[in-house]
């Protein structure tokens, strides 16, 4: 599933006032199709940044983001919004959950934009929700449910079109250490099946889990562990 992703000196600059900053510093990764990586760094280095910039939620001021022979920094937002709905899993810091909305229906939401019919939405959106352990929340609101409960909805979102790649910003950070294991185990067993996953966290446990750890300091990645 999915193609390898390339990053070529790819940065990102702020103006702040009379000066900028530099979020992303010509960051240069090969990401091979399967692969489990977590990026690791302390607040403020760029690494949600850089998670936007590879999911297309941001373009980045110099550099190429290629998924296979696709720049998917020359798209337009057209583009890049069929892109993002077809081939990412977002999962972000902030649940971004619609209040209005049951969580089974959130859950569905992204199925709804790729076209899929209200029953086979709703059937895919009840199956990723039983593995992480809501089956018996979908009916309820967010306003219902705890943090824990409400981040684990939010990887359901995730998971539910079956995506190339899962793009999480610090997934587990609500989580006990129980419903972590069991996240991650979950991860795996996606990640097996062909889906990379790229994961921002300051957790050792989550980052242990990664078949590689890349270490990233003001903007700038380091060299890999594992």
């Amino acid at each position: 599933m999915g193609s390898a992703i390339q990053l070529d000196k790819v940065a990102k600059i702020f103006a702040k006032g009379s000066s900028s900053v530099v979020a992303v510093d010509h960051v240069s990764l090969q990401i091979e199709a399967g692969d489990f990586l977590a990026i690791m760094g302390s607040s403020g280095c760029g690494k949600s940044t850089l998670l936007q910039l590879l999911g297309g939620l941001d373009t980045p001021t110099s550099g190429c983001i290629h998924y296979g022979s696709v720049d998917i920094a020359q798209m337009n937002d057209a583009q890049l919004s069929q892109f993002r709905n077809r081939q990412v899993g977002f999962i972000f810091q902030a649940y971004n959950l619609l209040p209005e909305l049951t969580i089974l229906d959130n859950v569905a939401l992204p199925l709804k934009y790729a076209g899929v019919s209200k029953p086979e939405r709703r059937k895919r959106a009840a199956q990723v929700l039983e593995q992480v352990g809501l089956a018996e929340r979908i009916q309820h609101m967010p306003s219902e449910l705890s943090g824990g409960q409400e981040q684990r909805t939010a990887i359901a979102r995730a998971l539910v079109t079956k995506p190339a790649i899962i793009l999480a910003d610090e997934p587990t950070g609500n989580l006990d250490s129980h419903n972590r294991d069991h996240i991650l185990e979950l991860f795996h067993t996606i990640n097996q099946a062909g889906t990379t996953f790229l994961i921002v966290t300051h957790d050792p446990v989550v980052g242990a889990a990664a078949q590689r750890i890349l270490p990233m300091h003001d903007g700038k990645l380091g060299t890999s562990a594992q």
